[in-house]
């Protein structure tokens, strides 16, 4: 009768150890499935944004910004340009309207170098969040993908 009970305490101590191992197993795929769509989802509306941002942004105004960091101007006088102005207020509403951290605009180089142009930052920004004309930024620091500037 003892050997009866043990053999079956030992089988359903198996199937107990079975049930939690598979629920494990389950809850962990189903955290990786979910982590997985939530990037692609932010990453969408990210080019979203973007999309739409580049359409309300003057390629004029941009193009003048640039001319004026190709002739060496200071970052002050950058700053103080209407057509700065514009795209950073543009930038910022969109930061502000869709909750974003960062919205800014980039350019690169011939060498592949990544460098600020417009930032949409405002007065309550931290000033370690801000990036200035001029101001380099490489792949390895960006928490984006990288993908999306190797191709643009």
């Amino acid at each position: 009768m003892k050997k009866k009970q043990s053999l079956t305490a030992r089988f359903s101590m198996v199937v107990v150890l079975t049930v939690i191992c598979i629920a494990s197993c389950l809850g962990f795929l189903s955290y990786l499935t979910s982590k997985k769509l939530v990037q692609i989802s932010m990453g969408n509306q990210a080019v979203s944004v973007s999309e739409s941002v580049s359409k309300q942004v003057s390629a004029e105004s941009f193009a003048k910004i640039r001319e004026a960091m190709n002739q060496k101007e200071s970052v002050q006088t950058i700053t103080n340009m209407k057509e700065y102005k514009e795209i950073q207020h543009t930038l910022n509403f969109y930061k502000e309207s869709m909750g974003m951290r960062y919205v800014f605009t980039m350019y690169r180089d011939d060498k592949k170098q990544l460098y600020y142009v417009v930032d949409g930052y405002d007065t309550q920004t931290k000033k370690d969040d801000i990036s200035l004309p001029y101001d380099k930024e490489t792949l390895e620091n960006m928490l984006i993908t990288p993908a999306l500037y190797k191709t643009k």
